[in-house]
C-alpha cells in the first residue's frame, strides 16, 4: 500500500509557499512532487489534496493503475496530511 505524505513549506527568499507530496516504499524507491500553495483551495485538507492529486497524476503516468484521486482517504498528522488509497473491491 502506498501512502502519500504531504507537507507545507513556507516561503523563502527564492520562492513562495508550497506543498510537497512524497511516496516511498521503505527501501530506495521514492517519488516527490511540489505544487505552489493553492490559495484558491479551502483551508485544511483541500490544500494538501492538491499535492496528493498531483502525485496521483505522476504515479499514473509512470504506469501505476490504482492511483485515482477519487480513491484517496486522508488523515491528519500534526500539521500535515497523509493520503492512502481505498482498498480495491
Amino acid at each position: 500500500m502506498l501512502a502519500i505524505i504531504t507537507k507545507y513549506h513556507g516561503a523563502t527568499n527564492r520562492g513562495g509557499s508550497r506543498i510537497s507530496a512524497t511516496v516511498r516504499d521503505g527501501l530506495d524507491w521514492k517519488r516527490r512532487v511540489s505544487v505552489p500553495y493553492p490559495y484558491e483551495a479551502n483551508h485544511g485538507e483541500d490544500v494538501f489534496k492538491v499535492a496528493a492529486v498531483a502525485m496521483c497524476e505522476k504515479l499514473t503516468a509512470e504506469g501505476f493503475t490504482y492511483t485515482k484521486p477519487e480513491n484517496l482517504i486522508s488523515g491528519y498528522n500534526g500539521g500535515d496530511y497523509i493520503f492512502v488509497f481505498k482498498p480495491q473491491a
